[in-house]
């Protein structure tokens, strides 16, 4: 219990620490997000055959529509919340995309009907608070790119929670399986699109390269590796709990590490959107599936 404890928190200290790395690569978001999934694909085919482990496509069949829309929703994913980066601090950033399971219960109410409950209620509007808090409406005219920025860093929330949605209509494929099918998926939805804009992929310098490198190889294969085999090991809440790591992590990167700034009234609100994001992850008896746990962050970093 204590080494899969470990292998999660792990997962969450470098995605809370992708950012270091995002920024020094001199490629659009569109690219990055392109090149990382390559890189992650690769690296995860290369494992597989390593430990002679074939996928299971008859299951994969069965959940041929969760996996394309979860697949093309995660380069779209990937794209806006690496934009965010580019206009607003990481903290902001990764507030504004921690919005993503307010949006799973606004979502799940008006597509699939559920009704919802006081404590639901109550996580959206404080999260709603919290977001209006972020925004700082009051100083928008000074900082242009502010609103560029929680654009991308909510366009990021949205697709976060498409695939959230998404992974839950998935139950034949396995966990590593749906990372590859999905990155791969991402790949084909990618590619035109950064084709048909033009690639700067020629004018990459080498730390910008050794980034991206590490960006698919530790923080995107080797980083889900770690969650994967984790989190068939803890129970629900206890994932649930320790994947908070993620934003504490981003947002002391962002601090500490990159020297960004953050006002007190833009933390309060992204303490209030994390605490309204954690309540509406836990139930009120406290249980919850490990596997329904393990969307939160499957795919989504």
């Amino acid at each position: 219990m204590r080494t899969a404890q470990i292998k999660l928190l792990s997962a969450m200290a470098l995605w809370g620490t992708m950012s270091l790395f995002v920024k020094n690569i001199n490629l659009t978001s569109a690219e990055i997000a392109l090149y990382r999934a390559i890189i992650a694909v690769v690296t995860l085919v290369l494992l597989r055959v390593l430990l002679h482990q074939k996928i299971d496509w008859q299951a994969c069949r069965k959940d041929w529509l969760g996996l394309l829309i979860s697949g093309s929703a995660l380069g779209l994913n990937w794209t806006m919340l690496f934009s965010a980066y580019q206009y607003v601090s990481v903290s902001v950033a990764t507030l504004c995309y921690y919005f993503a399971p307010t949006l799973i219960i606004l979502f799940s109410a008006l597509l699939f009907h559920e009704v919802m409950n006081r404590r639901q209620w109550l996580c959206f509007i404080v999260s709603t608070l919290g977001l209006i808090l972020i925004i700082n409406v009051s100083h928008l005219d000074q900082q242009p790119a502010l609103l560029k920025g929680i654009f991308f860093g909510l366009s990021a929330a949205v697709f976060y929670a498409i695939i959230m949605l998404a992974n839950k209509t998935i139950h034949h494929t396995s966990g590593l399986e749906r990372t590859l099918i999905q990155l791969s998926i991402s790949i084909v939805f990618l590619l035109p699109y950064c084709l048909f804009n033009g690639s700067s992929i020629q004018s990459i310098t080498l730390p910008s390269l050794l980034n991206l490198f590490i960006l698919g190889i530790i923080y995107t294969a080797f980083a889900y590796f770690l969650f994967f085999s984790a989190i068939k090991e803890l129970s629900g809440q206890k994932a649930a709990l320790l994947t908070y790591i993620d934003p504490l992590t981003a947002i002391l990167t962002s601090a500490l590490i990159l020297h960004e700034t953050i006002v007190p009234i833009q933390l309060f609100g992204g303490l209030l959107i994390i605490c309204a994001a954690l309540i509406s992850e836990l139930t009120p008896k406290g249980k919850i599936k490990a596997d329904e746990a393990s969307i939160h962050k499957q795919n989504a970093h």
